[in-house]
């Protein structure tokens, strides 16, 4: 019996195409020499997609393909380029038949799983680099690791550079070569020593860089380092990056097999270990791991020639890999701060290279210069880091009621960290820092994110292995709109908006009156960037955030975006609720529910030259607040002890989150962890 919901889509698709110009159809049972009829339906996406490009100059109304349920693997990315974009105010729009879940994945299969010893099964692998995920039964496994952190005892050796002695060489400098850590405290690691990974956390980020080779020295390990990147990972400033006297985890070593949910794959034999959860029968379970790093990618060429009016709608795009950033055969990640990764020996003050060192990463879905795409009640799930990236020249762009879920990094990533300014001139240059010749984007391409809407989207379970990256992340952007979002739990901040702290406001001084308290003067004085502003975030619902790391609230905000509005969102468990940190300025935030746990329910302190906030009429279950900044007061607070709230506390709460018309994405087999324990199962 057909539900309601299929019955409205089916009206719905019909409606659509009976006004199209032509429809395409797909199916896993078409043929490669089909016409892509009804009938006679194309094999892949890709043909369609080709069938569609030559339709393009003719086309009198819109370009429908319909895509049949089933797999779909995806070996390489599908690349839609300007000429695949519809004509005129037309649109082409890639579709799920209705009722039907077409998934494009990009994992394989794993079978043949024998008993190997003890707990431990084993199947082969062909295979030929290191695995980083794997899934049993649609849940995420992860590689084996310590389960306690090991005490790393400092540095061992030196790692010199010298600038420009290769790209990535920015400054001179030196590094470790290893790191120490006690005979003791870690097993023999034998097997494969190149696949091991150090995962560091600080207070507000977590780093990977992989080793070459373990040695001993008398009652130590030396771990040494993959170079260059063990190096760049110790250049982040602030000790944000790569620490040698920190407590840390070492993953993937065939000797930490030793927990139910625990995978380790011996690339050297070809074969994958794993000790199955309680329930889990490996003789009938579906194992995946995942082979290609990006699904989809739309790349457009700024300015004149985006991808324009394309829509995906009701597509699953599944099992996506990464391998960390490979700079000069070596790898890791290491960042900042949210979803960002280093990528050169630079400046360790990262502000003074203007950000030029830092990139996004990958997605299942990438793009770049995009006109009136729109992203539309699909899923996205199992990847390996981001889900969704949308980084230069995004404009009236729509991503509304999907479920992207279980990701390794960020469920939605907009914009790149070096928007500070819009194609810079020459002489954006600080004397030590960075020049233009190492930024991303060419003169004359770079564009902020304008007039974007990111809405009623589920995001559970997300930043899986990279508990840094915030579930939403912004940099910096004009006429975002972020609202009804559902974000249930989040290791770090759950939505990031705008970037470049204090450091790009244009002041020449670190105090100032009007601006208040900043650790140091701007890095351009009287430049200012001007870029952000005009964003909302609107109604969402974040629950259980900040779970993991330290530092972060619920919704976060840095730099100076004039007219941004924060209203009417419901949050429950957190450190801080709402966090303007350095630079926030311009923003008015009121009508917001805030739920105990909490350290605040905002927080403003008088540092980084954050001023002229306005908090106003919050409903509290405690009167928590810290906001010192100049021009900043709270106003008109609702004290509700013990969630005693009043009607119109209650009104927000139950706007929150997904609107009813969209609540139905929500999956059946979705159910929220228990307080305090981590949704991935680490």
């Amino acid at each position: 019996m057909k539900t309601v919901t299929t019955l409205v889509a089916a009206a719905m698709f019909a409606a659509l195409a009976a006004g199209a110009d032509r429809e395409y159809f797909v199916s896993p049972d078409g043929s490669e020499t089909n016409p892509g009829t009804e009938h006679r339906p194309f094999r892949t996406l890709a043909q369609a997609r080709d069938a569609v490009r030559a339709a393009i100059p003719t086309m009198s109304g819109n370009i429908i393909v319909t895509i049949a349920a089933g797999i779909y693997p995806v070996a390489d990315p599908l690349v839609f380029g300007p000429q695949d974009s519809a004509s005129g105010a037309y649109r082409i729009v890639y579709r799920a038949a209705p009722g039907a879940k077409p998934v494009l994945t990009g994992g394989i299969s794993v079978t043949g799983w024998q008993p190997y010893k003890d707990d431990i099964w084993q199947a082969p692998l062909h295979r030929d680099r290191k695995l980083r995920a794997l899934y049993v039964n649609d849940r995420r496994a992860f590689m084996a690791h310590t389960e306690t952190k090991v005490q790393a005892r400092g540095g061992w050796g030196t790692f010199t550079v010298t600038a420009g002695q290769a790209p990535w060489a920015w400054q001179s400098g030196t590094a470790a070569d290893g790191i120490k850590y006690h005979l003791s405290d870690l097993p023999k690691i034998v097997r494969n020593p190149t696949d091991v990974e150090i995962e560091n956390e600080t207070t507000w980020n977590a780093n990977f860089v992989g080793v070459r080779e373990i040695t001993t020295d008398g009652s130590d390990y030396i771990f040494k380092l993959q170079q260059p990147y063990g190096a760049i990972a110790q250049q982040v400033g602030w000790a944000a990056g790569l620490t040698l006297d920190s407590r840390q985890i070492i993953h993937n070593a065939f000797e930490l097999l030793d927990q139910p949910g625990e995978f380790y794959f011996d690339r050297a034999a070809q074969t994958v270990y794993y000790i199955p959860r309680p329930g889990e029968d490996l003789r009938t379970a579906t194992v995946m791991v995942p082979a290609t790093e990006t699904l989809i990618k739309l790349l457009g060429r700024a300015p004149a020639q985006p991808v324009r009016n394309l829509t995906f709608e009701g597509l699953t795009f599944a099992y996506t890999d990464y391998n960390l950033l490979d700079v000069a055969g070596s790898h890791g990640v290491a960042t900042l701060q949210t979803a960002t990764v280093y990528t050169a020996f630079a400046n360790p003050n990262w502000h003074l290279d203007v950000y030029r060192a830092f990139d996004v990463l990958p997605g299942a879905i990438e793009a770049d210069a995009i006109e009136g795409v729109e992203f539309t009640r699909n899923t996205v799930i199992h990847t390996g880091c981001e889900g969704l990236v949308l980084g230069n020249a995004i404009q009236d762009t729509r991503v509304v009621g999907n479920v992207i879920r279980d990701t390794g990094g960020s469920a939605i990533s907009l914009g790149h960290p070096q928007h500070v300014y819009e194609n810079d001139p020459p002489d954006l240059k600080y004397p030590t820092g960075a020049g233009i010749e190492h930024e991303k984007f060419p003169a004359g391409t770079e564009s902020i994110p304008r007039r974007v809407l990111i809405a009623n989207n589920f995001l559970p379970e997300d930043a899986a292995l990279f508990s840094g990256h915030t579930i939403i992340t912004v940099f910096l952007a004009n006429a975002v709109t972020i609202e009804h979002n559902w974000i249930p739990n989040a290791p770090y901040s759950a939505i990031n908006v705008g970037w470049g702290w204090c450091d790009f406001d244009g002041s020449p001084v670190a105090v100032s009156p009007q601006w208040g308290v900043g650790s140091r003067p701007a890095v351009f004085p009287g430049r200012p960037t001007t870029v952000a502003g005009n964003n909302r975030i609107h109604a969402n619902r974040v629950e259980n955030s900040v779970s993991v790391l330290h530092d972060a609230g619920a919704i976060y905000t840095l730099g100076n975006q004039p007219g941004t509005v924060i209203d009417g969102n419901y949050v429950r468990r957190t450190e801080k609720g709402i966090y303007t940190d350095e630079g926030s300025a311009g923003i008015i935030s009121h009508d917001n529910v805030v739920q105990s746990p909490y350290t605040a329910a905002h927080w403003a302190d008088n540092f980084g030259r954050k001023h002229n906030i306005t908090i106003d009429r919050y409903f509290v279950t405690e009167d928590k607040f810290t906001v010192a900044a100049p021009d900043c007061a709270v106003t008109n607070t609702v004290l509700c002890p013990a969630g005693a709230w009043p009607a119109e506390a209650r009104a927000i709460i139950n706007a929150s989150g997904l609107e009813p018309a969209w609540r139905s994405i929500v999956p059946a087999d979705w159910k929220p962890a228990p307080e305090g324990v981590d949704p991935a199962g680490k």
